[in-house]
């Protein structure tokens, strides 16, 4: 045992130090590191978990990003008819106002510039190539543009959260699919009789208005979009056959 020289506790020989004042045996004070200040080393704001891991939100916003991506891919890639042939009503019942409208205004522009390239050329104005121009420039950017939305109508569909399943996506789009049909259809057998006038009736003039430009125009236009109208038809026929096909095959795998 040795008595402390400071404060006269006795310490037993195996220490070096007085456990009381911390004062060595040779009476000098024992030099004890100073602990660390935290509140220095660590702000208050100190997140440990900071440098590791993203921030919650962030991570959230990711996670849906890629569900949100993942879906759209995963949504049925079928033509969507209804959005081809009646593109401004579906844009315009699936949160599309804007380009609702201005396809509005590209068909109706369109449908002017038509109509006065044909009186121009009734009248015996024979400078029509302006309009002609204009019109088949027109009706080649309406037409691309409804390829487009055909192309990705369900997509575009899937992304207004009105549908809980692609199952109900696919039955909806394909009720659009079936009005588009019957309203190209009904185009096609409207534009028939007017075929006939531009060919076979001559105006006041005595002018045949299918020899000129804009006749041409209005003639090949009419003759796509009523190759556009079978095709359609074919594609719907041969996608149910395709869905009775699988569904017949879920069955048998069921049995």
């Amino acid at each position: 045992m040795w008595n402390c020289a400071k404060c006269g506790t006795q310490v037993e020989d195996d220490f070096e130090v007085c456990w009381n004042c911390g004062v060595e045996k040779d009476g000098e004070a024992a030099s004890i590191a100073a602990p660390l200040d935290h509140a220095e080393e660590f702000p208050v704001s100190f997140d440990p978990l900071g440098p590791a891991l993203p921030r919650l939100s962030s991570l959230k916003r990711d996670t849906t990003k890629d569900l949100e991506s993942r879906a759209r891919d995963a949504v049925p890639r079928d033509y969507n008819w209804g959005a081809f042939f009646l593109t401004t009503i579906w844009l315009l019942l699936h949160k599309r106002a804007g380009t609702a409208l201005i396809m509005l205004l590209l068909n109706l522009c369109t449908i002017v510039v038509i109509f006065n390239a044909a009186l121009a050329y009734a009248g015996g104005r024979r400078s029509t190539f302006d309009l002609a121009l204009v019109s088949l420039v027109l009706i080649l950017t309406g037409m691309l543009a409804s390829l487009y939305f055909g192309s990705e109508g369900n997509r575009i569909a899937w992304e207004t959260r009105r549908y809980e399943s692609f199952e109900q996506l696919g039955k909806k789009q394909r009720r659009w699919g079936i009005a588009g049909i019957m309203f190209g259809t009904f185009n096609v057998i409207l534009a028939l009789p007017q075929l006939y006038r531009l060919f076979f009736v001559e105006s006041e003039t005595g002018i045949v208005l299918g020899s000129s430009g804009i006749g041409i125009i209005v003639v090949v236009c009419t003759i796509i979009y009523a190759m556009f109208v079978m095709y359609g038809i074919y594609d719907m026929l041969s996608a149910r056959k395709r869905a009775r096909e699988t569904d017949g095959a879920a069955l048998r795998s069921v049995r």
